[in-house]
Parts: structure tokens; sequence; C-alpha cells
């Protein structure tokens, strides 16, 4: 009985930290510096009902932002109107593309910038044709020719669990 109690009161006061410890991870309006806040305007009025994750991204894109040379911004304006033009079912294999890229871990993620980079180097002709070969692949083969997608490992049939019990 005691134990249970005991047990009890801890569960409760590790609840009451947990929820302390969410609600300090919060970024208040006012905790953003003037410049996120010009940023982020049209966010104020959502903003306490933004996730915790969200809100921090939101927070970090303010900051590259002010980081960007106004070439860089200029760029970023482009690219976010690029997409925003794009039907919706081309942004959402891009946003696809771009979760499935950020769930790579950063050394596959470089070696996919690399790749991309050299791609980028060749010449026009060059690009196109290697373009035609790839697009004339089947989806297997052209997920089999990727260095970065790993085949899932084969699944024990029942039969190979039976035998290992």
């Amino acid at each position: 009985m005691i134990r249970r109690i005991i047990t009890s009161g801890l569960m409760l006061l590790l609840l009451s930290f947990g929820a302390l410890a969410y609600g300090q991870d919060k970024i208040s309006w006012t905790d953003l510096s003037y410049e996120e806040r010009q940023f982020l305007q049209q966010l104020e009025s959502q903003w306490d009902s933004i996730s915790i994750e969200r809100q921090q991204r939101l927070r970090r894109g303010a900051t590259r932002w002010q980081q960007m040379n106004p070439q860089q911004r200029t760029e970023a304006q482009d690219q976010q109107r690029r997409f925003q033009n794009l039907s919706p079912r081309q942004r959402q294999t891009v946003t696809r593309r771009f979760q499935r890229f950020n769930s790579l871990s950063r050394d596959q993620q470089r070696q996919l910038r690399s790749i991309q980079r050299r791609y980028r180097s060749l010449p026009t002709d060059q690009r196109r044709r290697l373009r035609e070969q790839f697009e004339r692949r089947s989806a297997s083969q052209r997920r089999d020719s990727n260095p970065l997608v790993r085949p899932a490992p084969p699944s024990p049939s029942r039969r190979t669990i039976q035998r290992n019990n």
C-alpha cells in the first residue's frame, strides 16, 4: 500500500516536472527578437497555438533569413514563388522528396549534394543524355541504381522463424 502511494506520488511529481519542462520549451512571442517578430508577423495571432517544434523551426528560419545577404534572399524568394506556382501534385512530390532527403544521414546528404554538383557541372547535352537514360529505366532499376537507397533486408519466412524456435 505504501509502495503504491510512493509510486503514485513519484509519477505525479514526474508528470508535473514534465509539464513544466514542456511549458518552458514554448517560445513566447515577446521572447522573439524584434527582427524575428518582423519576419514572423503574419503568425503573431496563431503563435501560441503553434507546436513547439514548429515554433523552433520558424525561429531558425527567421534567423537564417537575417543572416542571408540580399542576393540569397532574392534567390530564396524566387524559389518560394516557383514552389507556390507548382500544381498541388508537384508540390506534394517536392515536399515528399524534401522529407526523404532530410531523413538521410548527414553523410548521405553530403554525397547527394556532391552528385548533384557534379551533374550540374556537366555540359547540357551530356545532362540531357543522362536524364533520357534515367527516364528509360523502370522504377525498380532507378531505385536499385541509387547508392543512397539500401534495399530492405528480406523478412524471415514463417518456416524460418519456427525452425529457429
